[in-house]
């Protein structure tokens, strides 16, 4: 292989990585969105059985108790 082609094979190689750590990046991306809207649904969903307090709705999904306290307040 020549210098020219080793040089363009390692551009190409290098794009083509960047290119996987990008969408690694978006579905990444998309999971902690997806995790987060669970997350949203479920403490909504305890909220409204008003069976649990905010700290105990928190620590059952996972999140702060002043995510669940802003939830609340979105009634």
């Amino acid at each position: 292989m020549s210098p020219e082609e080793r040089a363009y094979f390692a551009r190409v190689t290098a794009a083509n990585a960047e290119a996987v750590n990008a969408e690694k990046r978006k579905i990444k991306e998309a999971k902690e969105s997806e995790n987060l809207a669970v997350k949203t649904e479920t403490a909504k969903n305890l909220l409204s059985l008003g069976l649990l307090t905010v700290g105990q709705i928190a620590q059952t999904v996972g999140v702060s108790e002043d995510f669940v306290r802003a939830l609340s307040s979105d009634k």
